[in-house]
């Protein structure tokens, strides 16, 4: 304790001072405290970055990640092995109180997304099998545009009718693996619709058959799924490479949205299916018929009555 003494005009004032200044005897502010902040529990592939959803916050505030809660940096964290663990979190903004949080994380393999059986890929999930009543599991409904009028397990499915359809797994076949991952066509043909809504020149790219592949696609896939595998349109080049698995045979979904399918003697229910490949004459897309033979000549592709088969690329 000192004195200070203050001269003001002809009076002198003596005030006791602690701690030896006049700056130390000024109060300090106590800093906020950050609320509404929160982020989303969330689910990741093993050895990828997990990259959290905050939400509510401010412009200028820095978010620094630990997994072990006294460790903390800018940098993203990854786990290298599959199960279940708490990510921490730290919020550091101008005149708060530093906020730490948590969420939890699910780390999965890749692996464990699909399964393989001989030639036979398991991954993904799609409408399928036309269901004759309802039932456990998910469908979903469909308005029929059926090339003619058809019975599909004991459902009578006419143009613009509703009808129910079993979200089933996808079923491929393995033509490469590789060391990263595998090459599969899907073995039935999954949908269909034509390879452009108007008749006339076009390209894949900009063929209203390559958004339905698109749309089929995050369908087919979740997130999680997505970040591990990509579809295109089956190619010529793919059909003539792999023969043996030209032929195929249209779900009860492609079916109902148009795809034509034979009644011949060794070839029933095989049905015909886009090429991505254009043929020559403008207007016209290339196709693989109910024989799994490739048509060259192509047909209109505007036509409605040809389905969509995949090829799928798996790289992990």
């Amino acid at each position: 304790m000192k004195k200070l003494f203050l001269k003001i005009g002809a009076a002198t004032l003596t005030a006791l001072v602690a701690c030896g200044s006049m700056a130390a005897c000024t109060p300090t502010e106590t800093p906020k405290t950050i609320t509404g902040v929160s982020a989303q529990n969330a689910t990741v592939l093993t050895d990828r970055s997990v990259s959290l959803q905050i939400c509510n916050l401010q412009a200028g505030d820095k978010v620094l990640y630990s997994a072990d809660n006294q460790t903390f940096g800018e940098t993203l964290v990854s786990f290298t092995r599959a199960g279940t663990y708490t990510l921490y979190y730290k919020i550091v903004r101008e005149g708060f109180q530093d906020f730490v949080s948590s969420a939890q994380i699910e780390v999965v393999a890749p692996q464990d997304l699909f399964s393989v059986d001989g030639n036979t890929l398991t991954f993904g999930k799609y409408p399928s099998s036309i269901l004759s009543q309802s039932g456990a599991g998910a469908y979903e409904t469909v308005t029929a545009t059926p090339y003619e009028s058809v019975t599909l397990n004991g459902v009578n499915v006419v143009n613009g009718g509703e009808y129910r359809f079993a979200v089933e797994d996808v079923l491929w076949t393995v033509v490469e693996t590789t060391e990263k991952g595998y090459v599969a066509v899907s073995q039935e043909i999954v949908d269909a619709a034509p390879y452009h809504s108007a008749f006339g020149a076009t390209s894949y790219e900009s063929a209203s058959v390559k958004a339905k592949v698109d749309t089929i696609y995050n369908a087919m896939f979740s997130e999680l799924e997505r970040q591990i595998c990509s579809v295109s349109l089956i190619d010529a080049e793919f059909v003539s490479e792999y023969t043996d698995v030209a032929p195929a045979k249209a779900s009860d979904l492609a079916i109902a949205r148009g795809c034509w399918v034979s009644d011949l003697t060794g070839y029933v229910g095989n049905g015909a299916y886009w090429l991505k490949d254009l043929a020559v004459n403008a207007g016209y897309a290339k196709f693989v018929d109910f024989n799994g033979l490739t048509n060259d000549d192509g047909y209109m592709v505007n036509d409605p009555s040809y389905g969509i088969r995949l090829v799928i690329e798996i790289e992990f």
